[in-house]
């Protein structure tokens, strides 16, 4: 893109543009934070002011349950692996690749990572206190977004607390 059209770009919008950052986001991109991935690229334009990132405790606690599992599935499918017959020749050679992970260490480490993050970016939490209970409720058996005709309509409950939260987010910013 050239430099006109950046410029004719950016007078499209007001910076810094507020971003939610969706449960399902996170886990689409792996929480990989580093800056070669694309939450490092979004920490970049938060740091340059571009963006302001918004967040929920909801959010939060889904990510970290999803770590959380993620994290210890992968580490006792590592250490399967390790514990294979067929790598039993290489146990007293103190081969470091092949050493058992501590599980509990590795879910503390990466929700840890994950919590920098927030720290880092700057998240701005929304406050669970504005949300409109009534009107959440309401959308629910009116079958309006996010819960639609779905069949599993109770686990939208996340996402209509955290779209209620940003209504009254967008309101007064």
């Amino acid at each position: 893109i050239s430099r006109e059209k950046i410029t004719h770009l950016n007078s499209w919008f007001a910076f810094p543009i507020h971003v939610f950052i969706d449960t399902q986001i996170y886990i689409n991109e792996s929480y990989n934070f580093n800056t070669r991935g694309n939450l490092g690229y979004l920490r970049k334009h938060i740091r340059d002011g571009k963006v302001h990132h918004l967040s929920s405790e909801v959010v939060v606690g889904e990510v970290e349950r999803h770590i959380k599992k993620d994290v210890s599935e992968a580490i006792g499918s590592f250490n399967k692996v390790v514990d294979d017959r067929r790598l039993a020749i290489f146990r007293d050679k103190k081969y470091r690749q092949l050493q058992q992970l501590d599980e509990e260490i590795m879910v503390t480490e990466a929700v840890s990572i994950f919590h920098t993050y927030l720290s880092e970016t700057k998240a701005f939490m929304l406050s669970i206190d504005t949300i409109d209970l009534p009107s959440v409720i309401s959308d629910y058996f009116e079958a309006k977004a996010p819960f639609g005709i779905k069949k599993d309509k109770k686990s939208e409950f996340p996402d209509a607390f955290n779209l209620s939260m940003l209504r009254k987010y967008a309101a007064h910013n």
